[in-house]
């Protein structure tokens, strides 16, 4: 189907990753490994209507592929992934995508993992607490 100048659209069938190129965003990509958690996250992020889960991965391996394909702007990654951990799948993706902001989630206050997320660049981390 063909656009022209002035024409109305009533039913998009792009998906929201073209719209956001379009307008220069990519949007966010979501990595968590555990899958009933994922629905949870993506609900309380999705108030940023500017910038779109746009995708989402289960371990490290497939963040670093969806990332390389879809470009996001924002990257919310477990730091504990299955097949290749959050660390080193943020360090992978630097190399492409030096601009991305990663933000870890973690049930880690401090330590060694905190601090090597820091040095592979990472925007921020976010503390998930766990239920007794």
């Amino acid at each position: 189907m063909l656009l022209q100048k002035g024409m109305q659209v009533n039913e998009c069938h792009c998906s929201n990753q073209m719209v956001l190129e379009q307008h220069g965003r990519h949007g966010q990509l979501l990595v968590e490994d555990c899958r009933p958690l994922r629905p949870f996250i993506r609900a309380l992020i999705s108030e940023l209507p500017e910038l779109p889960v746009i995708d989402e991965a289960a371990d490290g391996l497939e963040a670093v592929e969806k990332a390389q394909q879809l470009r996001p702007d924002l990257i919310l990654m477990d730091i504990g992934l299955p097949k290749l951990d959050g660390i080193e799948a943020a360090r992978r993706i630097r190399e492409f995508l030096p601009s991305s902001k990663i933000v870890f989630l973690t049930q880690q206050r401090a330590g060694e993992a905190l601090r090597e997320a820091i040095s592979v660049g990472a925007w921020g981390y976010i503390l998930r607490g766990r239920r007794n």
